[in-house]
């Protein structure tokens, strides 16, 4: 018998036919009840229509043999599928026992009813009391007050009794509507992972951009910020490559700190660095310690004898595009101040650079809205005044670097 079984249930598993709902409950049912015995887990919620559906199908083939619950599964496989058919040999052993049957019946019935019978007085004993309690008279039910936790308490068994007596009625087709709603959640719940790289990438504020040149590029953005104000744009050529250019930047500033041409830079300290082979790209991360030497106007506010920048810088060698994003670190909840560059091949002059430079700052701290024109005029000015030197330092050390 238990050849034709495994047969039985290749053969169904095989043919891919549409069953209906109550098919596949009877399948499962037999199926576990011939494979692993009387249901013996306790059942399950009933917020739970599938699970709770599924074992009420085994358990009412409780007390059924393997050998029934075999051949019950092949006569019901042979109604569902036609083609399938079993050896003389098979057919005999596959007769139904009726007696076993007929005498295995009553006892799921049994326990039905008496499921049934215990949650409907545990449903009824609390509608009573409540039927008591409203048509009391107002100064008996005020008596009665004292029993309402007892009453509370009453309700909450019956609640309790009911569900887990599993007698609940599950139309169709709530079960499988409510089963199909289920999967669809669990698979809008199933994120994609996210790789190591791409985590990277978007930690640092990078971008991929597949229309490159020579395949995927990475592009460092600038952070979307509406209520920024922006200053300083800048459009200027540099008459070196970006290879220069790059090379240059992170060695302008002489050793040791300060150079005087930054007096306020007391130290640079690399923070990260990290090589993306896949895209022929570099990013660092560098901390910009400068002296503070603010207005005392501002100082009331950022008292600290340091100002801390965050430099993130990106040279992307396949595309010769050169990326430099400063933050600073220091006094965020005051106010946030940006500059942003983007150097690359010049368009008509590919052995030349161009250069696009812009600052913004957006004043957070409700404490400085009073001061905030005066304070973003100041850092313009501040700003405008002081960008053009140190690009043109800048240009000068990667003179002395590769000469006229």
């Amino acid at each position: 018998m238990a050849t034709v079984f495994e047969r039985a249930a290749a053969e169904l598993t095989a043919a891919r036919v549409a069953l209906s709902d109550a098919h596949k409950l009877q399948l499962y049912g037999l199926f576990k009840q011939a494979t692993a015995g009387d249901c013996a887990a306790e059942a399950p919620s009933a917020f739970r229509p599938v699970e709770r559906a599924k074992w009420t199908s085994w358990h009412q083939e409780s007390g059924t043999s393997q050998q029934g619950a075999e051949r019950q599964y092949v006569q019901l496989v042979q109604r569902l599928l036609p083609g399938f058919q079993a050896t003389g040999q098979e057919q005999t052993m596959a007769g139904p026992p009726r007696q076993k049957m007929e005498a295995a019946g009553p006892r799921p019935q049994a326990q039905r009813r008496s499921s049934w019978l215990l949650s409907w007085l545990a449903l009824g004993g609390a509608a009573l009391v409540f039927a008591v309690k409203l048509l009391l008279p107002p100064d008996e039910a005020t008596q009665l007050q004292k029993l309402s936790p007892l009453l509370w308490f009453a309700l909450g068994c019956s609640i309790v009794v009911l569900l887990r007596s599993k007698s609940l009625p599950w139309p169709e087709g709530l079960r499988w509507s409510s089963t199909a709603r289920a999967r669809g959640r669990r698979r809008r719940r199933r994120a994609p992972v996210e790789s190591e790289l791409s985590a990277f990438l978007r930690k640092h504020g990078i971008q991929l951009d597949r229309h490159g040149i020579t395949g995927p590029r990475v592009v460092l953005t600038l952070p979307v910020d509406p209520d920024a104000f922006q200053f300083g744009d800048c459009q200027a050529t540099i008459p070196y490559t970006v290879e220069q250019t790059a090379d240059v930047y992170y060695r302008k500033f002489k050793e040791p700190l300060p150079d005087p041409a930054s007096r306020l830079l007391a130290s640079i300290e690399v923070l990260e660095e990290r090589h993306l082979e896949e895209y022929g790209a570099v990013f660092k991360r560098r901390l910009l310690r400068f002296r503070n030497e603010a207005p005392s106007l501002i100082k009331r506010f950022a008292s600290a004898d340091f100002v801390e920048y965050i430099e993130d810088s990106l040279l992307d060698k396949q595309n010769r595009v050169f990326y430099v994003y400063v933050k600073n670190e220091s006094f965020q909840s005051l106010g946030v101040l940006e500059d942003f560059a983007v150097y690359k091949a010049d368009a008509d002059k590919s052995h030349w650079t161009h250069l696009h430079q812009f600052c913004r700052v957006h004043i957070t701290s409700s404490s400085l809205s009073f001061f905030r024109s005066r304070i973003e005029s100041f850092i313009s000015n501040f700003y405008c005044k002081n960008a053009p030197d140190a690009r043109s330092y800048h240009l000068q050390r990667i003179t002395e670097e590769f000469g006229e």
